[in-house]
């Protein structure tokens, strides 16, 4: 029998932690396709407990383990079950509205500028003068001013209504030709308000310094404001496949949380304070920058990553991602398939964690040793080759077509993005206090940006890098991640390595 001084150590408990989060995960994506009925539920609740009670007594750990993930499974298949069951019943009767001139009234939770004018996200409150029974079900629509609308706002709108194309967790549907019919202000001085005046004066900031096409790129990288992208920009980086620049990605995330982290440090601040003071920086950055799943994620692992090493521990990085994404599922487990932005970051981080295993760092060492110029592209080449090899499948089935545009665009394009961050967060610092220095900083920011787009237009011609593919069908796609986790798992026993 399984002694009190005898316990599982340390590491068996933390890989328990990662059985449980993949089976959570995966309990929610096949939600989608299978609810358990409750007599159902109970007997795999029984068969978990047991399990778990049977791997403790008998020092069992992988009986304890799988009961674990058993009860992980369990849990996700619960949650998503209920969250997918109320967005199929939101979608059938937001359906019933589509192509019909409706009334609504909602409050607005959301307002950005944009090329075709104003752009106004709403929480619906009713239809055509009757409650609406949901809640967060978002409508979209653009206006031509909105100099009496702030966030919280009660908006009445009339207009013709259209869903959206395909599930759209951000917008259910769009309503065209609006015409508003009352406005109840909200609260100015909320904390929503004030960040929404904090982003348009960094807006401001950058549009005095930096002119059009090159203000675009540089919004795109520090407040992913992809809805005012210059038109013939969003056009060239369509056809380069590189829309991904103009997101706040993870890589931003980082470099203004380090930065923020020193800069504090540099002020005599205590390196915990100084971490705290980041992690809120950031917190309000990224709420800013319009919650995107890449900040979100890159937000938690950092926080997660630099929270350990102020507990003088190392992080797992494969732990944090996968805790990243428990949370984030959590707290809306339906990101999980209806959200690309979702999708795409987790298998790009997972790609970059897999070129750890395949290239260890002890190769990348040796490059760095033959020439510095030569280690940047070798190592944004095999960056993004294995970005690529996680997330083709998904670009696949969305778009019948494969991309290797990125893999030539990012060669010189990558290694400038974090120069190019830092100098726009510096401009956006300095400006307050030394605007010559902004504008000086505005001139170098656009000679670079005027490079990146001179070598996109070079390879937005090159279309036979785009290589058509036939509709492919889900099980192939399961194949096919199955076969590249066999791959690391053969690599990792050929090493010896333990992630």
């Amino acid at each position: 029998m399984w002694q009190l001084e005898t316990k599982f150590n340390f590491t068996e408990r933390v890989y328990a932690l990662r059985i449980v989060l993949l089976a959570f995960i995966f309990g929610v994506i096949i939600s989608i396709c299978l609810a358990f009925k409750l007599g159902f539920l109970v007997l795999i609740l029984l068969l978990a407990i047991i399990l778990l009670v049977f791997g403790i007594f008998c020092n069992s750990y992988k009986t304890w383990a799988i009961g674990l993930a058993i009860l992980g499974m369990l849990g996700g298949n619960i949650i998503g079950s209920h969250a997918f069951k109320n967005f199929k019943s939101q979608s059938n009767l937001i359906g019933s509205l589509n192509n019909q001139s409706v009334v609504i009234r909602g409050q607005v939770v959301k307002i950005e500028s944009a090329q075709k004018g104003i752009f106004v996200m709403a929480q619906l409150r009713e239809t055509n003068n009757q409650i609406w029974p949901y809640a967060k079900t978002n409508i979209c629509t653009y206006i031509n001013t909105a100099n009496e609308l702030n966030i919280g706002s009660l908006l009445e709108m009339r207009g013709n209504f259209n869903i959206s194309q395909g599930a759209n967790l951000q917008c259910f549907g769009y309503l065209n030709n609006p015409v508003v019919l009352d406005v109840k202000l909200g609260p100015p001085h909320s904390f929503f308000n004030l960040l929404l005046k904090l982003r348009q004066s960094l807006h401001d900031t950058l549009s005095h310094n930096i002119r059009e096409p090159f203000l675009s790129l540089a919004q795109g990288y520090i407040l992913g404001d992809d809805k005012a992208t210059d038109p013939e920009l969003k056009s060239l980086l369509n056809r380069t496949s590189m829309t991904h620049i103009v997101a706040v990605s993870g890589f931003n995330i980082a470099i203004l949380f380090l930065l923020t982290k020193r800069l504090f440090i540099f002020l005599h601040f205590s390196p915990r304070f100084a971490y705290g003071l980041s992690l809120l920086f950031n917190i309000i950055f990224i709420t800013v920058a319009g919650n995107p799943a890449s900040a979100i994620r890159a937000g938690i692992m950092l926080s997660l990553l630099l929270g350990a090493e102020q507990l003088e521990r190392m992080g797992n990085f494969l732990n944090i991602l996968l805790l990243a994404a428990f949370v984030m599922i959590l707290i809306n487990p339906l990101i999980v398939i209806y959200d690309a932005g979702f999708q795409l970051s987790f298998l790009a981080s997972l790609g970059l964690f897999c070129k750890q295993i395949v290239k260890p760092k002890s190769e990348m060492l040796a490059q760095d040793r033959d020439s510095g110029i030569k280690s940047v592209f070798l190592e944004t080449f095999w960056n993004s080759f294995f970005v690529m090899l996680l997330v083709s499948p998904i670009l696949i089935w969305n778009g019948n077509s494969l991309s290797l545009k990125p893999l030539l665009a990012n060669l010189p394009i990558l290694p400038l993005v974090p120069f190019t961050t830092f100098l726009v967060i510096t401009l956006l610092f300095v400006f307050s206090f030394a605007p010559s220095i902004a504008y000086l900083l505005g001139l170098l920011i656009e000679i670079i940006i005027k490079a990146q787009l001179a070598i996109l237009k070079f390879i937005a011609p090159l279309d036979f890098l785009l290589l058509p593919v036939p509709k492919v069908s889900f099980l192939w796609i399961i194949f096919y991640y199955g076969f590249l986790i066999y791959g690391v798992h053969l690599q990792l026993r050929k090493t010896r390595a333990i992630i």
